[in-house]
């Protein structure tokens, strides 16, 4: 990139960019570069790196960004505790008005952020959100292809949450005063998104959606990603975390007034993965029986079916097959399939 973009530099910052690092070499100078792109030259920003202790070259990029535009770039480093703990560093530099979290492989749009100021931005909200495009890798992402959009919602979050369940933290820029008030930050290793949206929507925040595509989020070939790693005993802790995701989940019901559609919504959403995981861990049988049993405890009077979860159902009913279960996602879906899925 060129040295010709210059960037305000002064004491109120509108938005704090925060991108957690880890071993993001491949991807990570055109993430940077795009953010350059996005028109965020035409209003205050400062963009917070959290190197995650990389052991590839990500820490010599950010330090050449860091370089070229040191009235931009903020660099940190830490020793590697994943992306929730990097988030949460970025969130205690973080100075700005609002947060936004990148991801070191995702890229925005050209002009995208210039246009969602200009034309969306109020203050008087908590969250401002926007739209995303699944683009696989080597598309042409250059043309401004839906960037204008349409207010699409504007409201609470308790009356969005029984439209749609809010997962990635990517399509929303968040007021820093919500977050710190309410003392909101990545309470879970995985789901790490999911778990800090119903933190933040079920206290109710005032929010306004666009239609606007901003990020681009990419779907690249490589192997070996976080949600394609299936270490049997690393997968326990995560575990661990979705069964706490399930409890806040259930307690919201309750103490925030969510109806059941809405829970079983978001229930339906992280089935999936939590029951293919299980697939995947060192987990007995015995354990599995315990994690099926509380799940359909905490939500036995409507119990969530979908057409696309309904496999993921009768595994937890029929806690009794699940080393035949576990024998045929191993044997099938893990040698042929999760191969080939995209990192969502």
């Amino acid at each position: 990139m060129g040295t010709s973009i210059q960037f305000r530099n002064n004491n109120s910052i509108l938005l704090s960019i925060i991108i957690p690092i880890y071993n993001g070499s491949l991807h990570l100078s055109s993430t940077l570069d795009s953010l350059l792109l996005s028109g965020i030259d035409s209003f205050s920003v400062e963009v917070i790196m959290v190197n995650d202790g990389s052991t590839d070259n990500s820490l010599e990029i950010c330090e050449k960004y860091l370089d070229e535009y040191p009235d931009l770039f903020k660099l940190c480093s830490k020793e590697n505790g994943g992306v929730s703990s990097a988030r949460n560093y970025g969130l205690v530099e973080a100075k700005g008005d609002y947060i936004f979290f990148l991801d070191d492989d995702d890229l925005i749009r050209p002009g995208a952020f210039k246009y969602f100021y200009d034309n969306y931005f109020d203050e008087r909200y908590d969250i401002l959100g926007f739209s995303s495009d699944t683009i696989n890798y080597m598309e042409n992402i250059t043309i401004e292809r839906g960037c204008n959009g349409t207010i699409i919602y504007d409201g609470g979050g308790l009356k969005f949450m029984e439209c749609t369940t809010p997962t990635f933290v990517w399509v929303y820029w968040y007021k820093r005063s919500f977050l710190k008030d309410n003392m909101i930050d990545f309470a879970l290793y995985f789901p790490e998104d999911t778990m800090f949206n119903l933190s933040v929507f079920r206290l109710n925040p005032k929010i306004r959606i666009t239609s606007q595509k901003v990020i681009c989020y990419m779907n690249y070939s490589e192997q070996g990603q976080l949600t394609k790693m299936r270490d049997a005993d690393k997968l326990l802790p995560i575990l661990e975390d979705y069964m706490t995701y399930f409890e806040e989940l259930s307690s919201s019901r309750y103490r925030f007034g969510l109806s059941s559609q809405a829970v079983g919504r978001a229930v339906g959403g992280q089935i999936i993965p939590f029951v293919s995981r299980c697939l995947s861990s060192s987990i007995s049988r015995e354990q599995f029986e315990t994690y099926a049993r509380s799940i359909r405890h905490m939500f036995s009077d409507f119990y969530p079916v979908s057409r696309y979860s309904r496999w993921a159902f009768f595994i937890l009913r029929t806690p009794m097959l699940f080393p035949l279960f576990k024998v045929l996602y191993k044997r099938v879906f893990e040698r042929f399939i999760l191969p080939h899925m995209s990192r969502a």
